[in-house]
């Protein structure tokens, strides 16, 4: 009966990669692990998923879904020894703990990668019932009487 009246706390939602990842990486990681090949560094692409998901010559792996302790970035990103930590210092980019949160929530939540959604194709909506199944001309006349 007490469980009926407390509210449930639930885990946040994963965060969601065009709103929140995808900027972050923008801004801070693909000028050398982005679609840039000549200035890629240690030949890692963040912004693909299976570019990112690939084992490394070293065999890490930058991103391992699910398992945010076990993937490279979450490490470099809270890295205290300054030659490892990425982004670089010299770059004069840093993350703040809110979106290494951020980035550490995506991975543990399985890292998924969305397309934008102009590469989205769209689904086509069920037709509205309508009471008067005679009026409607065509598809678009069933939006406009329900």
């Amino acid at each position: 009966m007490l469980g009926l009246t407390l509210p449930t706390l639930a885990a946040p939602a994963p965060p969601d990669f065009q709103r929140e990842v995808r900027p972050l990486l923008s801004r801070n990681c693909f000028a050398c692990h982005g679609p840039d090949e000549h200035a890629r560094k240690a030949n890692l692409r963040l912004d693909l998923r299976d570019a990112a998901l690939a084992p490394a010559k070293s065999g890490q792996r930058a991103i391992v879904p699910g398992k945010a302790d076990a993937s490279e970035l979450i490490r470099r990103i809270t890295s205290p020894d300054h030659n490892k930590l990425m982004p670089p210092p010299e770059t004069k980019k840093h993350l703040t703990p809110t979106e290494m949160d951020t980035l550490r929530r995506w991975v543990a939540s399985g890292a998924d990668y969305q397309p934008h959604w102009a590469f989205i194709r769209p689904k086509q909506a069920a037709l509205p019932k309508v009471k008067q199944t005679s009026w409607p001309q065509n598809a678009i006349d069933h939006f406009i009487l329900a």
